[in-house]
């Protein structure tokens, strides 16, 4: 892949680390222009540097996108700073590791983390899309990228609140697909369906060398996903190859289900 996305603007949310990190240096490579966008701005501003040492161009902005108004702020900011938004990827989002008693069972989770668990994984990136769409319809298209869950299709007890959140960012996915306005203007809405990927999210659960067989063995190609994989699958929804692509579900999981 050479250059497929020369002259265009993304913004990549959760990109301080893991799959968001990933997807920003493809993109990147692959000629955008990216907006870093996360809380931990030393990581952001360390990804910069080395994207910018490899010839590419990324802007680094802190902001915690589970507030409603710092969300809508670094779409603001990457419009302000590039001029254009082309590329939205939702990436941010996560259970257990990141919201506290976020992979528990129901009697065991109070609605205090059900609450932010739906904040992080479905609220903010309705305020990010809704702020993206405005910009990309006077711009002529653009397009919208969700990474929801594998747990959105087959929950699990322990991952109850976190899969709903991720069902609720699959089913807004597609009925933005089908909004009239945004099909007029040329913006297509996709997700991509991650399997269990080697990130934040699962160190407890791959802390020991029992647990990683354990979830090595539970995947039917016997093991787990890395981040480049999934920013492969970012790479081409975003990319004109994909031109025909709306309410699509590409599912990256390795035949996890």
């Amino acid at each position: 892949m050479t250059s497929k996305l020369t002259g265009t603007v993304a913004l990549v949310t959760g990109a301080s680390s893991g799959i968001g990190a990933a997807t920003a240096r493809l993109l990147a490579e692959q000629g955008a222009s990216v907006a870093l966008v996360a809380r931990r701005k030393e990581r952001l501003d360390g990804l910069a540097a080395e994207i910018a040492q490899a010839g590419g161009v990324a802007l680094a902005v802190a902001a915690d996108i589970t507030d409603s108004a710092q969300a809508a702020a670094a779409v603001q900011q990457t419009v302000e700073h590039f001029g254009r938004l082309d590329i939205l990827v939702n990436n941010a989002g996560g259970a257990g590791f990141y919201v506290e008693h976020g992979s528990s069972k129901l009697l065991d989770t109070p609605f205090e983390a059900v609450e932010e668990l739906f904040r992080l994984n479905t609220y903010s990136p309705y305020i990010a899309c809704r702020a993206a769409a405005k910009i990309m319809k006077d711009q002529g298209g653009g397009v919208i990228i969700n990474v929801t869950s594998v747990s959105a299709y087959s929950p699990g007890a322990e991952v109850h609140a976190y899969a709903a959140a991720k069902a609720a960012l699959h089913a807004l996915t597609v009925a933005w697909s089908k909004d009239p306005v945004l099909a007029a203007h040329n913006i297509r809405v996709n997700e991509i369906v991650p399997g269990a990927v080697e990130t934040r999210n699962l160190t407890n659960r791959i802390a020991t060398p029992e647990g990683r067989k354990i979830m090595e063995s539970g995947n039917p190609m016997g093991r787990l996903g890395q981040p480049d994989d999934i920013a492969a699958a970012a790479v081409y929804l975003a990319s004109d190859e994909a031109a025909w692509l709306t309410g699509t579900e590409i599912r990256v999981s390795g035949g996890a289900r």
